[in-house]
């Protein structure tokens, strides 16, 4: 009985370190803003500037954001990425970004029109 105890607590201190280890992924990459260099052209390459560059650490611009139902009562509820509004219904955005700049949201109307 004590030994499955001390297994049982043994699993449990690993859960929670596992638990509170830092964010993996886009997470990450969020959080920290850092990431590899990526890029696009149409342009061949030249074999010599390739080598010789190493590959840079680049800043990301990181937006993480999620819609929220208004309801009638004024609470608020966090919708799926599934939910459909429908016209009057009323939704707050709670935006957070990794780095300072300005965000512009517009509606645009069913005819194109903001």
């Amino acid at each position: 009985m004590v030994k499955k105890l001390v297994v049982a607590g043994v699993a449990l201190m690993f859960l929670a370190t596992s638990a509170m280890a830092a964010p993996k992924g886009a997470k990450a990459i969020f959080d920290s803003g850092e990431g590899p260099a990526s890029g696009a052209s149409v342009a061949s390459p030249t074999p010599s500037t390739q080598a010789a560059q190493a590959p840079k650490v680049e800043k990301y611009v990181g937006i993480s954001y999620q819609l929220m139902l208004v309801k009638d009562d004024g609470s608020i509820q966090a919708v799926t990425k599934a939910r459909t509004f429908r016209s009057g219904e009323r939704v707050k955005m709670l935006v957070r970004t990794n780095r300072p700049g300005y965000l512009t949201i517009l509606n645009i109307g069913p005819t194109g029109n903001t």
